[in-house]
């Protein structure tokens, strides 16, 4: 067998490509349906169909083939071939029953009626059910030139009437394999084609992400004869122009914009078991990135791989803060009838494991090929059962994408790992106020008009108008003290369990008298760390006196960012 080239023409070119002196070469226009947009991710992208129109009568002699190479990988058993050139000769392989009719009985011979033949088909009644016809056997396969059309009608050597079959006849269609980038129709029986007739294969599925975003998946084509029909038989392919049968995207399919939520530790168990949200919306970069399973089962069969599937975008979180409970939702999107299944929720995150997928699939509903779509998902993170909640800031992030190759999903579509959206997604937070209090100056002295003392106020103001709404916050406050020499002193509980509201107030040299400092002189600035939000606080520094000795002044303490706190979590430095 030898093999034809292939070709790639200008409009201004129309090459023959083994052609000989006999009338029964059979000439074919090549053209493409269009060039279908696909996802750059895609691996199994179903892309356009290839037809091969004749422009002249003759004979594919048995064991021809055309070949289409696609340029990259594509999925072996997806695709399917339609023809509506004639058999030169064939014979009947199978047959079923359509309707079994009356009247009919074990014996009785059916004769087909219809197409052309030299030889017509007969078959007989094996089983019967009250005269109607439940099963039969070949008798005769015929040889036939136009097949007849399905559901075929009979004739009866008795009294039976109205039995119809639905036949089988070998060489209707060519054979379809595929190994690489490349899909063979090979013809099994002789095929006389017509000029009228056609040939078209439609549903291959190829790997657009090797081939690589912003380009096209281009077929070649080729045709191969025995070596004894080349002259007799040939096959001869005419390609006007590219045959582009898909475009592929030069960015990816979607992107995700998401907020992250935030859990905070010192809210209330009921506030806690509620829960916060993250809207997550996903949004195509091009109309067709959505697809329906209704809509990817049209577009070409899964191959080997099993049935055919929808989109499906994954959400893979990890680090989720233990104790932390995440259900996800499908809450809006922007073309009525865009739903999606939900898989992977709820999920309870413990030490164990703390990661997972969540994954929308678009099993139902329809999407807009022609327009911009939407997705919108909520995420809800609720603490369940307060005893579970870790008390250390944790951090979970989240990666969107089109769901890749894995083994639990053998079937199309499939995409390569691309990330569509990132970022944190869930935080579990101390509920704290930094307060820095820059000269806390405390200089004992027995003549109490050169003592010089620091009074220090702490004011819990998670309390508030209900035209404001904060939620009021419970916390302990606790002193830092740094000396002018670099050195630290130890923590200093000033109180635990400070209300909402409440504000509490110590000097220093009260904290010096209850032993919460060394006694002696003390120059240098003090941290004081809340356990609540929203603290603010007074330095007061005076000497003691009495006028006219007397001096005194007062500085608002600095409200400073805890750098692991995210922005929105803390108040600006000087309230």
């Amino acid at each position: 067998m030898t093999k034809f080239s292939k070709f790639l023409l200008s409009l201004a070119v129309v090459a023959l490509v083994g052609i000989g002196t006999a009338s029964a070469q059979v000439q074919f226009f090549v053209a493409a349906s269009g060039a279908r947009q696909v996802r750059s991710e895609g691996i199994t992208e179903a892309v356009g169909t290839v037809s091969f129109a004749a422009n002249s009568t003759g004979t594919i002699k048995t064991g021809s083939t055309i070949s289409l190479d696609y340029g990259a990988a594509v999925l072996v058993g997806a695709g399917s071939v339609s023809t509506s050139c004639g058999i030169a000769s064939t014979s009947l392989v199978s047959a079923a029953v359509a309707a079994g009719g009356a009247g009919y009985v074990v014996g009785e011979v059916l004769t087909v009626v219809g197409g052309t033949f030299s030889t017509v088909a007969t078959l007989t009644v094996t089983t019967v059910a009250v005269g109607v016809v439940t099963g039969v056997s070949i008798t005769n396969a015929g040889a036939y030139s136009v097949l007849p059309v399905n559901p075929v009608a009979t004739t009866a050597s008795a009294a039976g009437v109205g039995a119809t079959l639905n036949l089988t006849f070998n060489g209707v269609a060519p054979l379809v394999s595929a190994a690489g980038n490349i899909i063979t129709l090979t013809y099994a029986a002789d095929v006389l084609c017509s000029a009228s007739n056609s040939i078209q294969f439609s549903g291959a599925r190829v790997n657009a992400n090797a081939l690589g975003a912003g380009t096209s998946v281009n077929v070649g084509v080729g045709a191969s004869v025995p070596a004894a029909f080349q002259v007799a038989n040939p096959i001869t392919l005419i390609q006007v122009g590219t045959l582009a049968v898909a475009t592929v995207q030069p960015f990816p399919s979607t992107t995700t914009i998401f907020t992250g939520a935030n859990l905070l530790l010192c809210n209330s168990a009921a506030n806690l078991a509620t829960g916060v949200n993250s809207i997550h919306t996903v949004t195509e970069r091009f109309p067709s990135a959505f697809t329906t399973l209704a809509q990817e089962t049209g577009l070409g069969t899964a191959g080997t791989g099993g049935t055919v599937g929808a989109t499906r975008i994954r959400w893979a979180m990890t680090n989720i803060p233990v104790g932390v409970n995440v259900v996800m939702a499908i809450t809006g999107g922007t073309t009525p009838g865009l739903t999606a299944v939900v898989n992977g929720s709820p999920f309870l995150s413990s030490a164990a494991d703390r990661d997972n997928d969540f994954e929308a699939r678009f099993d139902a509903g329809t999407t807009n090929t022609a327009t911009i779509e939407t997705l919108e998902v909520t995420f809800t993170y609720s603490v369940p059962t307060l005893s579970n909640l870790t008390t250390v800031e944790q951090t979970g992030t989240t990666t969107v994408r089109l769901r890749g190759t894995s083994t639990d999903i053998p079937n199309a579509p499939i995409f390569a790992s691309v990330n569509q959206g990132s970022g944190t997604t869930i935080r579990v937070l101390a509920c704290a106020t930094y307060l820095l209090y820059t000269w806390t100056p405390w200089l004992p002295n027995t003549n109490p008009v050169a003592a010089v003392d620091t009074g220090i106020s702490v004011s819990n103001t998670t309390l508030d108008p209900a035209t404001i709404g904060t939620g009021g916050q419970t916390g302990d406050i606790n002193l830092y003290f740094f000396k002018d020499d670099g050195t630290a002193l130890p923590a200093v509980l000033l109180k635990a369990g400070v209300k909402a509201g409440e504000t509490v107030t110590t000097t220093m040299s009260a904290l010096s008298a209850a032993g919460k400092i060394p006694a002696g002189n003390f120059l240098g600035y003090m941290i004081a760390v809340t356990g609540f939000q929203m603290g603010h606080g007074l330095g007061f520094i005076s000497n003691q006196g009495t006028p006219p000795g007397f001096w005194a002044q007062t500085y608002a303490a600095n409200s400073i960012t805890n750098p692991r706190l995210p922005a929105g979590l803390t108040e600006s430095v000087g309230h």
